[in-house]
């Protein structure tokens, strides 16, 4: 058996082979699981960091445009669309008369009205009243022009914005015509049928558009052409009731009571970014 030569070294080193396997081994074992870790919290960033990121329920989701399309004619009592008169579009400016506007050269007061409780109508539609008519109609309109829906003989249109004429206010079970400026000049006007000899007073109630209210001119016809010799300016304050009433007399040419015509025109000088705004309850009483 050979020995080793005096003086000589063994280049032979047992165990720093294994030290060195293991050492790798447990490297590769500590990456392996630096690398679960990683995954595992990539994974519940993922399933934690969206719901915070992404919002909630739309608070203006009340707001949304109905699935249905807007009611750029006339609306009947039925729910059909009609084509309104040739003088429907006209969008000029109504003239004031003596018995509800300012002097002219000044700025008209708006009626504020009465701010009434958040509530839905008291009028019971299934009692509706008809009006007598001047020309004898077998038909005469509703006294009660609308409420939830329009009376018989009556039908709601616009010009420069759009109307929808059963729509739910927003937060409430209230169903009312709603009407959506969209430039200068919106008009909406309520027609009969015929006209009609109607009671004293116009009752009406706004909820008023948002942040700024809504502020409009009311003006009667005895026809179904538009007539604003007189008006009365309105007032609603944003996202309210307001009740409103007025003589007849007061709005037609010498204290008439015959109506066929019921005309509300959006200030827009007065409210330059006019929202959307509600309009119910509307009866001659």
């Amino acid at each position: 058996m050979a020995t080793p030569t005096e003086g000589s070294e063994s280049t032979e080193q047992p165990g720093r082979g294994r030290r060195h396997a293991d050492g790798t081994q447990r490297a590769a074992t500590l990456r392996r699981w630096r690398n679960i870790c990683l995954m595992a919290a990539i994974g519940l960033i993922t399933v934690a960091v969206p719901p915070l990121l992404i919002p909630g329920d739309d608070p203006a989701a009340d707001d949304a445009q109905p699935s249905a399309g807007p009611a750029m004619g006339a609306v009947t009592s039925q729910g059909t669309a009609a084509a309104p008169s040739a003088s429907a579009g006209a969008s000029g400016g109504p003239s004031s008369g003596p018995a509800t506007a300012a002097p002219s050269g000044t700025a008209p007061s708006a009626t504020s009205g009465t701010v009434a409780a958040f509530s839905p109508p008291a009028t019971d539609r299934s009692g509706a009243v008809p009006c007598a008519t001047s020309g004898g109609s077998a038909s005469p309109p509703a006294c009660t022009v609308y409420t939830n829906t329009l009376g018989p003989g009556w039908q709601v249109a616009a010009a420069n914005g759009n109307v929808f004429a059963a729509e739910r206010v927003p937060g409430s079970d209230v169903v009312a015509i709603r009407i959506e400026p969209k430039e200068n000049g919106t008009t909406v006007w309520l027609s009969a049928a015929t006209a009609a000899t109607m009671p004293a007073s116009l009752r009406l109630r706004i909820y008023g558009g948002r942040v700024n209210g809504t502020v409009a001119r009311l003006s009667l016809s005895s026809t179904t052409e538009p007539n604003r010799s007189r008006t009365v300016l309105v007032n609603a304050p944003a996202d309210v009731w307001t009740d409103f009433t007025f003589p007849v007399a007061d709005l037609l040419p010498a204290g008439g009571q015959t109506v066929q015509r019921i005309d509300l025109t959006v200030v827009h000088e007065a409210v330059p970014h006019a929202y959307r705004f509600f309009v119910d309850d509307i009866a001659f009483v």
